[in-house]
């Protein structure tokens, strides 16, 4: 589940113990809850507690990333019966949630981005009868550092199960979304290694991110026809309910032409930074008593310019992110989510990166239903 690269321990200094029963251990960090939050989950086995779940439903609309990594005991050979068994029990009581299976996961962890527990308590409704212990850590960085090793590639390194036609266009996109990100955060590093006076040069600057736009081309002629079939079934199944059947249909459509503009941008990712740092040439040939001077007054007066239009870009790819995610709460709201189907190829999905049109079958499941 967790690539041995990132098994390094993560310092904190704010946080506390929680020694207590049951959901207690970790309730703050569903009690914390705010827009904007996501909810993402390691236990052994899942079966969230009813308050909990009565109180994650009553802000689904604005909590819409909420992954559950789990496992199962397989001593009897009885794993398959039992996954099933749990995510169909699950999705009766809470739809909304996105399911990874991990035979090695042993882990109980709880995060909403700004709180994460980490303890001995399991998220199911047992543990109201178990005396626990964890840490609840309040700070971002380690928090993100925790999120990115255990649940960021979560698509990669589990087993997904989908119980809807968004979950797989979801994992497309975020395969995408990862990539962009690894390069707006080695651009973010360009800047602050230059505004920190230090000497960049050809080698530091980003390499050809044709990769990434050539992904999200990809992707949007993918979208665009499996965004037909979506609508269609939209119109298959609304035919009483004209409020479901608009919100659907703008968020299906406002989806569409922001990947449209995406793909047609005409600079890519990292192209503003090269662009900027074009007086590399300028300051080696400058003399040396004001060699500090220009390259301050570069990075100072225009830098933040360039930075600028480079997360504006990144924005974009996390503007779609976000709109999917609603799309998938609106999604099922409308029309529920009963089924499940394990994600099963002799490629990792990471293959869909490269080859949208593989996590059809995922999506057409549910549609042609």
């Amino acid at each position: 589940m967790i690539s041995k690269e990132n098994h390094q321990p993560v310092p904190f200094q704010h946080g506390e113990v929680v020694l207590s029963s049951g959901i207690e251990n970790f309730k703050q960090v569903f009690d914390d809850l705010k827009n904007g939050d996501h909810l993402y989950i390691t236990s052994f086995s899942y079966s969230v507690d009813k308050e909990l779940n009565q109180l994650l439903v009553e802000k689904i609309d604005y909590i819409n990333d909420i992954r559950v990594i789990f496992n199962v005991f397989n001593y009897d050979q009885k794993e398959r019966a039992r996954i099933n068994h749990l995510i169909k029990k699950t999705l009766e009581i809470n739809p909304y949630i996105q399911f990874f299976y991990s035979n090695t996961n042993h882990s109980k962890i709880i995060s909403n981005g700004r709180r994460i527990y980490i303890g001995s308590a399991n998220a199911t409704g047992n543990t109201r009868n178990n005396f626990e212990s964890g840490v609840i850590i309040k700070e971002i960085e380690p928090i993100r550092q925790i999120e990115k090793s255990v649940f960021k590639y979560a698509h990669l390194g589990t087993v997904p199960y989908f119980t809807d036609p968004i979950g797989p266009v979801i994992a497309t996109f975020l395969l995408i979304y990862q990539e962009a990100e690894k390069e707006i955060s080695s651009v973010r590093d360009i800047y602050r290694w230059a505004s920190e006076g230090k000497s960049i040069t050809e080698e530091d600057l980003p390499k050809d991110t044709y990769d990434v736009s050539d992904y999200v081309g990809r992707f949007n002629n993918f979208f665009k026809t499996i965004n037909d079939q979506l609508k269609e079934f939209v119109e298959r199944r609304c035919l009483f309910d004209d409020d479901s059947k608009m919100i659907l249909n703008y968020l299906l459509d406002e989806i569409e032409n922001k990947i449209d503009r995406l793909a047609n941008i005409s600079y890519q990712m990292g192209s503003e930074t090269n662009s900027f740092f074009d007086f590399i040439e300028d300051y080696r040939n400058a003399r040396e008593e004001v060699k500090s001077f220009f390259w301050r007054t570069s990075i100072l007066l225009e830098g933040k310019n360039y930075l600028l239009q480079e997360e504006l870009l990144f924005d974009k790819f996390q503007t779609i992110l976000d709109c999917l995610y609603y799309l998938r709460v609106q999604w099922i709201n409308t029309f529920f989510a009963t089924e499940f189907i394990e994600f099963q190829s002799e490629f990792s999905i990471f293959s869909w990166l490269e080859a949208p049109e593989l996590s059809r079958k995922y999506i057409e499941r549910f549609i042609s239903l």
